[in-house]
C-alpha cells in the first residue's frame, strides 16, 4: 500500500506535519524553553487550534495521550514525534 503522506517540511527551527487529507496539521517551532506545538484541525463545519510549549518528550506524550485523532492518523503522530525530537536536539 503506497503512502500519500506528506513528509514534514524542514527548516532549522521549524517543522510542519500534515495529514494526507489535510484535516490535521502540526506546526512545531523551537523556542528557548522547549518546542512550541501548534495543532490545527479542519473539518467541514469547524476549525480548531491548540498551542502549547513542551519542554521535553514526556510532556508532549501526556498531551498526545489525550488526542483521539492519534488512532485515525498514527503515521502523522509518528512523524510528529520524530520532528519534536529533532527540534529538541537543536539550539533555539
Amino acid at each position: 500500500m503506497a503512502s500519500s503522506r506528506k513528509s514534514p517540511s524542514r527548516t532549522p527551527a521549524r517543522r510542519e506535519v500534515v495529514s494526507p487529507d489535510g484535516q490535521l496539521c502540526f506546526v512545531l517551532k523551537r523556542t528557548a524553553t522547549g518546542v512550541h506545538v501548534d495543532r490545527r484541525q479542519q473539518a467541514a463545519a469547524y476549525r480548531m487550534a491548540h498551542a502549547a510549549v513542551f519542554p521535553d518528550r514526556g510532556e508532549l506524550e501526556r498531551f498526545l495521550d489525550l488526542d483521539e485523532l492519534r488512532f485515525q492518523y498514527p503515521l502523522v503522530y509518528a512523524d510528529l514525534r520524530r520532528a519534536f525530537d529533532d527540534l529538541l536536539e537543536t539550539d533555539a
